[in-house]
């Protein structure tokens, strides 16, 4: 507290009135406001009179400054305290979150003023301010080295781990408005505790976290996929919501629909019927982006689909209604992304998916099925180079034929050139989306991956430009 010049001499009266001055400050700036409090209203609070005040401060900038002192110089003896005589560094480190944890609850009016106000500190005093701040740190700095280097913890940047800790547990005090009546304080410390050590196990130990991570990949993250009433569209909605993700699901279910699934994905799956909502466009698109909050994932089925009954298809009306499903598909693909373009911007690392009409489609429109299928790979293209700068990966997927509940008898007779033994899976085309969808592929955009299409002979030309 010497930075602040005071006119008395005698040290420990100075001290003892600045610790008034500082618990009454602390009561009034959290309860009427930092701008609002008066040094009169702080003198009257204190109990001495307006003129005696500034023998020990000369503003509220002061005062502020001494707040922080005064709970820094707390925060440095609860710690201190806490590890005394404790030679454990992984006991350190528990008692030493417990500690500040502690006084964080205990002090949490003034805590949170340092948060809302630290910006009204001049130069010399913001420099004190990040000096202590610093020297905070590092004392928790110091005892994660200690325990990476005796094996204790795994290996980790120890001054990315205590800036992480403190921020969790300034957390408690931060979230307050939301967490008092929801946790309990003893709750609260123990969980933070949890937390920071299980997350900090080393691998070997970490078994259970590591398979967690394995099998929910997409925890937390929020999915759209759109034409989930197709085969490969329905197959992507359950790959993605068995990985932990929230879909979005819009389905036309006034076309053409795999008879074979009831769109009951379960309660992680929000459905958008044509039926009920209206036909994908902008108008849709808003309404579920409000709904949703920002998402994470965008997958588009652009195939036509399987119809309800196999003997429509011979139909020339009925052929010629296939190829406008494909031609709708792909402008309906266009209007929304110019709503992409600036939407995924906000997103960076977001990740979007084509996937272009699967080989089945061929035989119902063969000019229908080659345009659509180079218009969804121009379409993906286009959208990667715009996205590129905001870290946005646009990729498309080719399937090829693929087994699908049931390959109709009019498809197969119309396809024996193909061998039936080079038909993939939709595991095949799932996979690949959950693979684009994953880390490992984080820096891969503007890609082409072709599904069970090495021995179709009437794509391959199509395919060579793709």
């Amino acid at each position: 507290m010497d930075e602040i010049p005071t006119t008395v001499k005698n040290k420990e009266l100075v001290e003892k009135r600045r610790v008034q001055i500082v618990l009454s400050a602390i009561k009034l700036f959290s309860r009427n406001g930092f701008h609002k409090t008066t040094l009169r209203d702080l003198s009257e609070e204190a109990g001495f009179s307006y003129g005696n005040i500034y023998d020990y401060v000369g503003s509220k900038e002061d005062i502020f400054y001494l707040i922080h002192n005064y709970l820094c110089d707390l925060v440095f003896e609860e710690l201190q305290r806490a590890t005394e005589n404790i030679d454990d560094p992984l006991e350190k480190l528990r008692r030493m979150v417990r500690a500040e944890f502690n006084v964080m609850d205990r002090w949490s009016d003034g805590i949170l003023l340092l948060y809302q106000e630290g910006h009204i500190l001049s130069p010399p005093f913001l420099q004190n301010f990040l000096k202590k701040e610093h020297e905070h740190i590092a004392m928790f700095e110091r005892v994660i080295s200690e325990c990476v280097q005796k094996g204790f913890l795994r290996g980790c940047n120890p001054k990315l781990a205590a800036n992480l800790i403190k921020t969790t547990v300034d957390g408690w005090v931060l979230k307050r408005w939301d967490l008092r009546g929801s946790a309990s304080s003893q709750e609260a410390e123990k969980f933070i505790l949890d937390m920071i050590l299980f997350g900090l196990l080393p691998k070997k130990l970490d078994r259970r976290s590591a398979f967690i991570s394995e099998m929910n990949p997409l925890s937390g993250k929020r999915a759209l996929v759109v034409g989930g009433e197709k085969a490969i569209g329905a197959a992507s909605i359950q790959a993605v919501t068995a990985a932990g993700a929230s879909v979005f699901a819009v389905v036309n279910d006034k076309g053409y629909m795999d008879p074979h699934h009831d769109l009951n994905w379960g309660g992680n799956v929000k459905c958008f019927k044509s039926s009920e909502y209206g036909p994908l466009g902008q108008t849709l698109f808003s309404r579920i982006e409000k709904e949703s909050g920002p998402f994470d994932i965008y997958i588009h089925d652009l195939g036509a689909g399987v119809p309800h009954e196999p003997v429509l298809v011979e139909k020339d009306s009925e052929v010629d209604n296939k190829f406008r499903i494909l031609e709708e598909n792909l402008q309906s693909a266009h209007d929304i992304a110019q709503h992409l373009i600036k939407l995924m911007p906000q997103r960076p690392w977001s990740r979007l998916i084509y996937i272009a009409p699967w080989a089945w489609d061929v035989s119902l429109n063969e000019i229908g099925f080659y345009s659509a299928l180079a218009g969804t790979v121009a379409l993906a293209g286009s959208l990667s180079r715009k996205l590129y700068s905001s870290r946005v990966n646009v990729n498309c997927i080719i399937p090829g034929y693929i087994k699908a509940p049931r390959p109709f008898d009019w498809w197969n007779s119309n396809h024996t050139e193909v061998n039936p033994e080079s038909y993939g899976e939709l595991s095949d085309v799932t996979n690949s989306i959950l693979f684009l969808l994953g880390d490992k592929s984080r820096n891969l955009t503007n890609q082409v991956i072709k599904v069970a299409c090495g021995n179709i002979q009437p794509l391959q030309g199509v395919l060579e430009l793709c």
